[in-house]
């Protein structure tokens, strides 16, 4: 049979037999290339999952935690009056604010230390600091702690610049 084959015939077998391998090669490249491209979209859907996880637990958080800030806002002669503020999302409790003092500094706070049963979201309180003396330190530093949703031992130090 092969033998009755004529030119023509035998180059349009050949052509179709390379047509058919070219076919093969890119049905096997195409799927090849599709399962390449499928894996690296997982990953990135896999990294992208994580992500909004971590950030929708880090807003989860964020909204059980109290900020505490301090401020000065006033200063008349030797009388400065200190703001203290909740920035956070949740209500601050049981806020204690201690000021360090030592005899030699010539500063006092009233009363210290100074107590808040409970603070709101955007609420803040205000207290006053004495400077006694010229001789006093150009700063001030705060001891606060507080209590929130979050955390039962909540701490931060502010240094208040009197100058």
């Amino acid at each position: 049979m092969m033998k009755n084959l004529t030119t023509a015939e035998f180059i349009t077998i050949v052509i179709s037999s390379f047509a058919l391998l070219v076919s093969i090669f890119a049905i096997l490249g195409s799927l090849y290339t599709y399962c390449v491209h499928d894996a690296k979209l997982k990953k990135q859907d896999a990294k992208l999952n994580k992500y909004q996880l971590e950030k929708i637990d880090e807003e989860k958080t964020r909204q059980k935690r109290a900020d505490i800030k301090a401020e000065i806002v006033s200063k008349s002669g030797y009388l400065f009056i200190i703001r203290i503020e909740n920035i956070g999302l949740c209500e601050a409790k049981d806020l204690m604010i201690e000021a360090e003092e030592r005899e030699e500094e010539g500063i006092k706070i009233d009363p210290n230390p100074f107590q808040l049963e409970k603070l709101g979201t955007g609420e803040h309180n205000e207290l006053k600091l004495f400077q006694i003396n010229n001789t006093s330190p150009n700063f001030k530093v705060l001891n606060i702690t507080w209590k929130d949703e979050y955390k039962s031992d909540n701490r931060r130090s502010i240094k208040l610049s009197l100058i």
